[in-house]
């Protein structure tokens, strides 16, 4: 016995736990108290939640009392192990335990997140008649900011102040720390003042204080303060300082992006300075930092310049690039990030289905791009295989980012498919098979779902009625637009101008000018939105007239057009033949997008008006993206009005633009023709 006794000793004073373990099971007999104390000890220097088990555990079997000091270091052992559920049935069973076992329970339970439970031990503890000390009370506010109980965190802040504990350095920075997640920050202000030996622990929980409740500017400003009075910065100092930049951009409308990211790349370069350039988590915060600023190649510097970058780090890399719609980037690095072995985890998948939906978004839009949709859904299928195997599918964001991805793919039956897979559905997950069959012009499948999501009660968003009017709009139906106007007008929604400028849409595709311009006029000072959402209700309802009017209207209140206004104003004007709208387009359709489909309506209504001396001026402007529409239109109004000698100008520069000859031989006749009789 004495020499396993020893030899477990020796095991203990060597680190060797798992062979301390082996010996332990071995031994079929008790061992000296003293034994058990140094095994006790082993657990809590190696953390070993096994062997504090297994120490218990032999006890419990050769019946050695667990009671007085040693039943007090096992359950300390216990807690501090990890076993906090067994260390707190074995305290239920002892008489007495002093203050050293309840904080380790304390401690485990608040830094496992389970605060409540803290809490409910603290108050058995005090019931015992067990006087807290300083470590009681930071763990006491750990639970607090675990579960941003800030009532029972204020209760206890008195009572620590009560036993002259609150000015205690550590006692006083966890109650900074709890008061800032608890988003008391005027209560974390007081106590940080009234500390008066602050340290850097002290600064930066403050300052971490400021960043949890998004007040960037005053985490800089204080940090500043920090510098002044001559505080030590570490690391953790300047990742807080770093996240607060981030915070900047995203919430304060004082600062642009370009002095944030000054300020931002100065205390980037201040890390490199003090070492850090290579640390990891100073990197990514930096890295992170330019990502919102939208500095690519700064961004990329740094993720280069990182050592081994984790998977946090690659992953601000990709959502860089997916803000900055560089979605080829973005597959490029999760393909460079597989080959590396990286470990991905379901916020990378997100990311790189998004820069497939990108990618096929712009497919769709400029089709002389060398990536099909055909092959941008192929590459998404392989993601959602991958997604399969790690089984993230059964997480709503991945699903929902599929299914926007298929829906971009026009993969209509693949996005029902992962649709209907989805557990649990969320609005976002409505929105996006919404959305998609929208896209795809599948307006009656839209309309189908929302009855299904009606019928399951659930509650639509604005992204829900934005789809549902759209679909309103392109099928006519009349009664169910009504209805979206009630719900928009229940939920509160009518103030939000894109989403009353797509009812007053809605309401012209469904042919009732009248309800639509009572939307409108129900706004004192309407946007261009909504003037623009008018005129496009009007020649929806092909009110052409209508859409007129209500041009004139805006330009009398001083509003002036923009590309979206005259997308819809020119189309309903060319269909119905109203040459009116030319005075409003200047001398030479000035403020007009260049987009082809409108110059080709505006070189249209310029030759029904027989204007040719503006219509000559406008192609000019034009003619270097003018397309084989824009020369036949030219030469049509040439033929409608016998202008022969424009004609034959204008057939010399369609002879050297190499367009289809036989038609434009026709035309050249018609012309001949028209200028004999």
């Amino acid at each position: 016995m004495e020499k396993l006794c020893f030899h477990l000793q020796s095991l203990y004073e060597k680190g060797q736990v798992q062979a301390a373990t082996k010996a332990l099971l071995e031994a079929k007999f008790p061992l000296p108290i003293s034994v058990y104390l140094c095994l006790l000890k082993a657990c809590i220097k190696n953390k070993s939640h096994s062997l504090a088990i297994q120490t218990k555990l032999h006890l419990t079997l050769h019946d050695v009392p667990i009671s007085g000091f040693l039943g007090d270091y096992v359950v300390m052992t216990l807690a501090k192990c990890g076993a906090v559920d067994d260390a707190r049935v074995l305290s239920a069973s002892l008489p007495y335990l002093t203050v050293f076992s309840w904080t380790a329970i304390l401690f485990a339970y608040a830094d496992s997140g389970r605060g409540e439970e803290a809490l409910e031990a603290y108050q058995c503890m005090q019931k015992n008649g067990i006087e807290p000390d300083s470590f009681t009370f930071v763990s006491l506010f750990k639970a607090c900011s675990s579960i941003q109980d800030r009532d029972k965190g204020k209760e206890l802040h008195a009572h620590a102040h009560s036993m002259g504990m609150a000015t205690n350095k550590f006692v006083g920075n966890t109650i900074i720390s709890m008061y800032g997640k608890c988003g008391a920050l005027s209560d974390a202000e007081e106590v940080f003042v009234a500390l008066t030996d602050r340290d850097t622990v002290s600064w930066n929980g403050m300052l971490s204080a400021y960043v949890e409740q998004s007040k960037g500017d005053k985490c800089l400003l204080l940090y500043r303060q920090m510098n002044e009075e001559g505080v030590h910065a570490d690391l953790a100092t300047f990742i807080i300082v770093l996240q607060a930049c981030i915070i900047l951009v995203e919430n304060s409308p004082k600062l642009s992006k370009e002095a944030v990211h000054e300020i931002g790349r100065g205390l980037h370069a201040k890390t490199c300075r003090k070492g850090f350039i290579s640390n990891l988590l100073v990197g990514t915060a930096a890295l992170s930092m330019y990502a919102h600023c939208g500095t690519t190649a700064e961004a990329e510097h740094t993720f280069n310049v990182l050592s081994n970058p984790d998977t946090a780090a690659w992953n601000a890399m990709l959502s860089l690039y997916v803000a900055q719609e560089q979605a080829e980037k973005a597959l490029l690095l999760y393909m460079h990030m597989l080959k590396q072995d990286i470990s991905s985890d379901h916020l990378t998948y997100i990311l790189a289905v998004q820069a497939c939906g990108i990618l096929a978004e712009s497919a769709v839009q400029y089709s002389s791009m060398k990536l099909s949709i055909s092959k941008c859904l192929e590459i998404g299928k392989a993601l959602h295989s991958d997604i399969c195997v790690k089984g993230y599918m059964v997480l709503t964001p991945i699903a929902n980012t599929l299914l926007c991805m298929y829906g971009k793919c026009r993969a209509i039956a693949e996005a029902e498919e992962v649709f209907q897979g989805i557990i649990d559905c969320d609005t976002i997950s409505w929105n996006a098979m919404l959305s998609a069959y929208c896209e795809q012009k599948e307006e009656e499948r839209a309309l189908s779902l929302f009855k299904v999501m009606q019928d399951q009660k659930v509650s639509p968003s604005d992204v829900t009625l934005l789809c549902i009017l759209q679909a309103c709009g392109e099928t006519g139906d009349l009664e169910l637009c009504r209805n979206v106007n009630f719900i928009i007008v229940f939920a509160g929604f009518d103030k939000f101008p894109s989403l009353t400028a797509s009812l007053v849409n809605a309401y012209g595709g469904c042919a009732s000018e009248l309800e639509a311009h009572a939307v409108f006029s129900s706004f004192a000072e309407p946007s261009i939105v909504l003037w623009n959402a008018c005129i496009s209700g009007h020649a929806a309802g092909n009110s052409a007239l209508g859409s007129l009017h209500v041009f004139e209207s805006m330009m009398l209140a001083g509003i002036m057009p923009d590309s979206v206004t005259y997308s819809s104003l020119l189309p309903a004007c060319s269909r119905n033949g109203l040459v009116e709208c030319l005075e409003y387009l200047g001398a030479s359709g000035d403020g007009v997008t260049e987009e082809k489909k409108l110059s080709n309506i505006i070189i249209d209504l310029f030759g029904r008006a027989g204007d040719f001396e503006r219509l000559k001026c406008y192609f000019e402007k034009i003619k270097a993206h003018a397309d084989h529409i824009s020369w036949f239109s030219l030469l049509g109004a040439c033929s409608a009005h016998g202008n022969l000698e424009l004609a034959k100008h204008l057939f010399k520069d369609v002879v050297q633009v190499e367009l289809e000859d036989g038609p434009v031989y026709v035309v050249m006749s018609n012309v001949y023709a028209a200028a004999t009789y």
